[in-house]
């Protein structure tokens, strides 16, 4: 009989290791979602939503409920524009209810606020912000990598800009053409092409690399080779 508990119990311990593993790796996995992601890169990370929701301005919405040992669940919504993710919210299944009850979901802000750093500019913060305020933000920040005196700053601070903003094709090109050599343009691509808006029109960047091998090689950082 002895032996007999002390089998159920190591079998029970060894089920909820399992189930605390598993609650981790939702988490983890959670934690991977950034801003600017195709809907491609969360279903490989996420999986299918239990349910999706669609707006009247183009924005998307996906809900994933995840269920931990105790039975309680956690509800984690990612709201995507023109296939990108611009946002990602998680409740507990009591602050999802009341949220449903109160009206309180889905609303997403006309214009809505990042945390903001006074050395970047706050460039573009939402894909739906006004178009003539995004072309001056951006006009701006092209002012601002100019203002750098040397190239490796200039990199590092597009590459530190990038990770909070969202960029057009037309836009990265810009930002491109303020480099000379193939091997500056490639690095800047390297953080810009995650980041990209238009994703579709990526293939009009390959052109602005002078020779054949750069522009393999931009061709498989912006996904378009098999």
């Amino acid at each position: 009989m002895k032996i007999f508990l002390s089998i159920c119990t190591l079998a029970l311990g060894l089920s909820l290791t399992s189930c605390d593993l598993s609650m981790l790796t939702n988490r983890g996995e959670t934690n991977r979602i950034e801003r600017g992601m195709t809907k491609r890169e969360v279903s490989n990370i996420l999986g299918s939503p239990s349910y999706r929701r669609l707006a009247s301005d183009g924005a998307e919405d996906w809900e994933y409920r995840r269920t931990n040992i105790l039975g309680e669940t956690s509800v984690v919504v990612v709201t995507f524009y023109e296939d990108r993710v611009v946002r990602m919210d998680s409740y507990s299944s009591d602050e999802w209810e009341r949220r449903r009850s109160q009206g309180d979901y889905p609303r997403y802000p006309s214009n809505p606020t990042y945390p903001s750093n006074p050395r970047y500019p706050s460039y573009p913060q939402d894909p739906r912000y006004d178009e003539r305020q995004d072309s001056e933000a951006f006009e701006e920040f092209l002012r601002a990598i100019l203002d750098k005196s040397f190239t490796k700053d200039k990199i590092r601070f597009i590459r530190d800009a990038a990770r909070r903003n969202v960029f057009t094709v037309n836009q990265t090109a810009r930002i491109l053409r303020l480099f000379t050599w193939d091997n500056e343009k490639l690095e800047v691509l390297e953080s810009l092409a995650p980041r990209l808006r238009d994703s579709y029109n990526a293939y009009k960047l390959v052109d602005l690399f002078t020779f054949s091998s750069n522009q393999e090689k931009a061709r498989r950082i912006l996904g378009l080779t098999r």
